[in-house]
């Protein structure tokens, strides 16, 4: 008779960790009016911070695999825009890429000095 010991056999497993929240990859926008709402979007949104409103400035870069949107604002403005240790910043690109992801389009929001 042999005597089970509940211990198995151990062989080294590579595992994948899971990444909390992660989501696939929206595909790549086929023309660049997909990422309008994007744009329009974080515009608004960085319009509604600032204290220059008419000064800011949001364009569209569809050259890379991911849309890259580029915003603009006045002077002394980049800092209300940026926010404590990037909070505001993050907040702004976390709205972007919510807006593009429901039209499919994976974006990159940068604020340019």
């Amino acid at each position: 008779m042999s005597e089970d010991t509940g211990a198995e056999t151990t062989e080294p497993v590579a595992e994948t960790p899971a990444v909390e929240g992660s989501v696939a990859p929206a595909e790549p926008a086929e023309s660049p009016e997909r990422s309008e709402s994007a744009e329009k979007t974080v515009a608004f949104v960085v319009a509604s911070i600032v204290d220059q409103p008419d000064l800011v400035k949001v364009s569209t870069d569809n050259s890379h695999a991911t849309t890259r949107i580029n915003v603009e604002v006045g002077p002394g403005d980049m800092g209300r825009v940026i926010g404590k240790r990037g909070r505001v910043a993050n907040a702004i690109r976390a709205v972007g890429r919510a807006a593009a992801a429901k039209d499919g389009v994976n974006v990159d929001v940068e604020f340019v000095d």
